[in-house]
């Protein structure tokens, strides 16, 4: 990615930068990549997280972007760094956090 915010591509249909040209400020889709283990954002959407626990701590309501890791916001308020998320089921986000972070927004 550029200092710019652009992300720069490289399709193989395109044999040089006049060609790709053409292609700006176009949306451009291919399939999804075929990865059993990657977690999808639209996925974690309105699931319900789950501490090691077992309780459950409110539903995804948004990802929000961060350098660290990706930050699960939950209707309660609460804030999940993704790097806690264990597994991702049908309906359920399951997290294995350290203890307290739950109660950080209890205040």
């Amino acid at each position: 990615m550029l200092g710019n915010g652009r992300i720069i591509a490289r399709f193989d249909a395109f044999e040089d930068r006049t060609q790709a040209d053409r292609w700006i400020n176009v949306e451009l889709f291919a399939e999804p990549i075929d990865d059993p283990d990657a977690i999808w954002v639209h996925e974690m959407i309105s699931k319900q997280v789950v501490d090691q626990d077992g309780v459950e701590r409110g539903r995804c309501v948004t990802i929000l972007a961060n350098p660290a890791a990706e930050i699960l916001e939950l209707d309660s308020g609460a804030l999940v760094p993704s790097n806690f998320i264990t597994s991702v089921e049908a309906d359920a986000i399951h997290v294995d956090v350290p203890d307290g972070l739950f109660e950080l927004n209890d205040d």
